[in-house]
C-alpha cells in the first residue's frame, strides 16, 4: 500500500478548491464561537490564526502539535481544544499530500468503525434535537478523520516517537503543576489539563513504563524511569480510583505476556528480573512521592462508599462520588427502558435525562443534568439501544483480537518497543472504557483516535519481521 505523496508550494494553499476550503471551515469555526459568545476564545484563535497559516503547508509540523492540544483545557459547546483542532489537520493534509488514493485511507477495522458511525446516525432518530445530536456525532467524524490520516501518513519510526515525546513533554509539564497545586492546596487537582488529565496520565505512566522496559541506552532508561515516577506521583495527586485499577489491570496483563514470553522477546530471565524489580520500585518511590504531596489519597482509597441515608443530607447534597453515579445510571435505565432498540439518540443523555428523571429536582439539578452516564457501555446502550451496543461490542472484540494479534507478531519484530506502547496504550483505553465514558468524545477520543492511527501504521507499514 503505497501513498502517492507529493509536496505542494506554499502558494498552492491559496487555490481555489483549498482556499475555498478553508475559508468555509474557518467561517463555521468564526460562527460557532460567535454563537457561544466566546469573545477571548474568538481573540485567541484570530491571533493563532497567522501562525496556523504558516505551519499548515507542513504536515508533520502540525500532526506534532496535535499531543499539546491535549493538556489545553479549552472547548466550544462539546468539543474540546485538540478536536477543534483536527479540522487543521485535515487542511494540512490535503494541502501537503496530493494524489492519495482512497486505498491509502484504509485502515485496519475500517468497516467495523464505518458500521457504527451508520449506527450512530440511524440513532439520531430518536432524538429530541436532531440537529444538535447530528452535530455531536461530529467527535466520531473527526476521530475516524485523524485515524485515516495518520495511517495513511506516517511511515517513520522516528516521527512516532517523535509525537510520544512530545505527548510526555506535554504531559510533564502538567504533572508538575498538579504536584505543586497540591502542595499548596491538600486537595484534589488536575493542572491546566483539567479532569482529563485522570486519563492522559494514565496513559503516560504505559508509555513510559514499557519504553524503559525496552531502553537498551542508559540515558534512556534514567529518562524514562524518571517520567514513569514522576506520572505515578501526579496521578496519586488526582486522588482517581477507576484510572489508577484501570492502570494496574493493563500493565499486569502486559507483564503477564511479557513474562510468558519474554525469551521470544529477547529478554534474558536475569535482565526480565532486573528490570522487573526495578519497576517495582519505581512505582513504591512514585507513590510514596505522590502520598508526601496528597496525604489524603490514602483516606480515599480506603474510604467506602456505601449508601447510608447519611450520604445525602437535608438540603440533597450528595457525599459520594458512587451515589452520583447511580443517580446518573438510574436515570439512564429509565432512558434505556423507555427506547431499548435505537436507544435515544447518539450523545443526547446530557440534554435529554430530564425526560427520564424521577429524582427530586434538587439531585437532577445537580447531579445528573448535562452530565453523561460515566460509563461507556452504559451510554451506547442508553443513545444507541440494542442495536448499537451489539455493533459495539463486536467493534470492541475485534480491536481487542488486533491487538493481540499484533503483540504476538511483534515478538519477532526488528521494532516491537514502539509496537507494546501503542497496544498497551490502546489497551488501557479499552480496560478504561469500563469505568469512564472519557473515551467517546473530547481529548481521550482525539488521544485513542491518534494511538489508533499510530498503531495501525506501524504495524502494517513500519514494523518488520526479524532477520533469523
Amino acid at each position: 500500500m503505497n501513498v502517492s505523496v507529493g509536496r505542494k508550494n506554499y502558494l498552492e494553499l491559496f487555490d481555489r478548491k483549498y482556499a475555498g476550503l478553508f475559508l468555509l471551515f474557518i467561517s463555521v469555526y468564526f460562527l460557532s464561537l460567535s454563537l457561544a459568545n466566546y469573545r477571548l476564545s474568538l481573540f485567541i484563535i484570530i491571533s493563532v490564526i497567522p501562525l496556523f497559516l504558516f505551519i499548515i503547508n507542513d504536515f508533520k509540523i502540525i500532526i506534532l502539535i496535535l499531543p499539546l492540544f491535549f493538556f489545553l483545557n479549552y472547548g466550544v459547546y462539546y468539543f474540546y481544544s485538540s478536536e477543534l483542532f483536527v479540522p487543521f489537520i485535515i487542511i494540512s493534509f490535503l494541502v501537503t499530500y496530493r494524489n492519495i488514493q482512497p486505498s491509502d485511507l484504509d485502515f485496519p477495522l475500517k468497516k467495523y468503525f464505518l458500521f457504527y458511525l451508520f449506527i450512530l446516525l440511524v440513532s439520531i432518530i430518536k432524538s429530541v434535537s436532531i440537529l444538535k445530536s447530528l452535530l455531536l456525532v461530529n467527535h466520531i467524524v473527526l476521530f475516524l478523520a485523524l485515524i485515516a490520516i495518520v495511517f495513511a501518513t506516517v511511515r517513520e519510526r522516528k516521527l512516532i516517537l517523535s509525537i510520544i515525546h512530545v505527548y510526555l513533554f506535554g504531559l510533564t509539564l502538567n504533572t508538575l503543576d498538579v504536584l505543586i497545586e497540591v502542595a499548596l492546596t491538600g486537595k484534589r487537582e488536575f493542572g491546566f489539563a483539567g479532569i482529563m488529565y485522570v486519563d492522559l496520565v494514565s496513559v503516560g505512566i504505559v508509555m513510559t513504563t514499557l519504553l524503559f522496559f525496552f531502553a537498551t541506552v542508559t540515558y534512556k532508561k534514567i529518562m524514562y524511569a524518571s517520567l514513569s515516577l514522576l506520572f505515578v506521583a501526579g496521578s496519586i495527586g488526582t486522588q482517581t480510583r477507576n484510572t489508577w485499577i484501570a492502570t494496574i489491570v493493563t500493565l499486569l496483563i502486559v507483564s503477564s505476556f511479557i513474562i510468558i514470553k519474554h525469551k521470544d522477546i529477547g529478554f534474558s530471565t536475569n535482565t526480565f528480573k532486573r528490570k522487573s524489580f526495578v519497576l517495582i520500585g519505581l512505582l513504591v518511590v512514585g507513590i510514596s512521592v505522590g502520598l508526601v504531596f496528597s496525604p489524603n489519597s490514602l483516606e480515599r482509597v480506603t474510604k467506602i462508599n456505601s449508601l447510608p441515608q447519611s450520604q445525602i443530607s437535608e438540603t440533597g447534597s450528595v457525599h459520594s462520588t458512587l451515589l452520583t453515579r447511580v443517580l446518573i445510571w438510574y436515570t439512564a435505565y429509565n432512558a434505556f427502558k423507555a427506547n431499548p432498540i435505537l436507544g435515544i439518540g447518539a450523545y443526547s443523555f446530557p440534554f435529554t435525562s430530564q425526560y427520564y428523571s424521577t429524582l427530586n429536582r434538587v439531585l437532577y439539578k445537580y447531579y445528573v443534568e448535562d452530565l453523561p452516564p460515566h460509563e461507556t457501555f452504559i451510554a451506547v446502550a442508553v443513545e444507541t439501544g440494542i442495536v448499537g451496543l451489539v455493533v459495539f461490542v463486536l467493534l470492541y472484540i475485534q480491536l481487542a483480537v488486533y491487538i493481540y494479534r499484533c503483540a504476538m507478531r511483534y515478538t519477532t519484530s526488528t521494532d516491537k518497543d514502539i509496537g507494546y506502547v501503542l497496544s498497551a496504550s490502546v489497551l488501557y483505553a479499552m480496560i478504561s472504557m469500563g469505568t469512564t465514558d472519557a473515551w467517546l468524545w473530547g481529548h481521550c477520543l482525539i488521544l485513542l483516535g491518534l494511538l489508533l492511527g499510530l498503531l495501525f501504521a506501524h504495524s502494517q507499514h513500519i514494523s518488520k519481521p526479524a532477520i533469523a
